[in-house]
């Protein structure tokens, strides 16, 4: 299997429909109480449970990111950190574009506290008091950092302690609360769909049907993956989390359509 540049634009495309789609009609406490919504069915609102699987917008993501690593040059200390200073580039521009606007216009709640420390926390990625849509930011930047030990694993090795992390701090995030902490979890959480483009890269030039060494680990994560994902999907229809956004305040929010289009930056130019 062999992803082209053109394809994976496609393919981010697609994802990015998932990811509007997911966050206009998930999150029903956010909508504006002024806007009435006509609903498909009155009693199950079939938009909202659609929606759901919307989340699906972020493996997409991570397997093309993991891909393109995988066939990129960028393969050293160096190479990576220059990834990483242009992924943070395009974040910063789209953090100064949709910001201090926010913090004009829609900072009713307080969220957009500029103290320096604070400040210093979101440009960074460690804290997303301005906008939660952003929690990936660290997380993405703690999987190109892995990369030197990843390339060295083998494919058994990597989808199998990928699955077997993704099972574990799944499991122990529906029971803990880590607090500062819960970035390490998430780390763990969806580092499977990044592994999987790597493997998939190292083996592009033949159906995977055909590739013994793969066929084993690709069946084992799929063994492990398929059946949480499905539980996790559907604990996310039927019992809504917690958010800490307000409805129309986060005008931020808006920085995520045009950040998610240079989220796979290891691909090769």
């Amino acid at each position: 299997m062999q992803i082209q540049k053109q394809h994976s634009t496609f393919i981010k495309g697609v994802a990015i429909l998932f990811m509007l789609y997911h966050q206009l009609f998930f999150y029903p406490e956010r909508m504006d109480p002024t806007v009435t919504l006509s609903h498909f069915a009155y009693q199950t609102h079939i938009e909202e449970l659609l929606a759901g699987f919307g989340q699906i917008c972020l493996p997409m993501f991570l397997f093309l990111s993991g891909y393109g690593f995988g066939v990129g040059r960028a393969r050293d200390v160096d190479g990576l950190m220059k990834k990483v200073v242009a992924f943070y580039y395009q974040f910063w521009l789209v953090f100064v574009l949709f910001i201090p606007a926010g913090a004009l216009l829609f900072n009713q709640d307080g969220r957009y506290d500029l103290s320096v420390s604070l400040l210093l926390q979101n440009l960074s990625g460690l804290n997303t008091t301005y906008n939660t849509e952003w929690w990936f930011l660290i997380l993405y930047v703690a999987f190109v950092f892995s990369l030197p030990v990843l390339y060295k694993l083998n494919n058994f090795t990597l989808i199998f302690l990928s699955a077997a992390l993704m099972t574990g701090c799944t499991l122990l995030d529906q029971q803990v609360n880590f607090g500062v902490w819960q970035h390490s979890l998430w780390y763990g959480i969806w580092l499977f769909p990044f592994v999987c483009g790597l493997v998939f890269a190292r083996n592009r030039r033949a159906h995977w049907l055909t590739v013994s060494r793969l066929r084993i680990p690709v069946i084992l994560g799929a063994l492990v993956a398929a059946p949480l994902a499905c539980i996790l999907l559907m604990e996310r229809v039927y019992e809504y989390r917690a958010v800490s956004g307000h409805a129309c305040s986060d005008f931020s929010a808006g920085g995520g359509i045009p950040f998610h289009t240079r989220f796979c930056t290891g691909w090769p130019e």
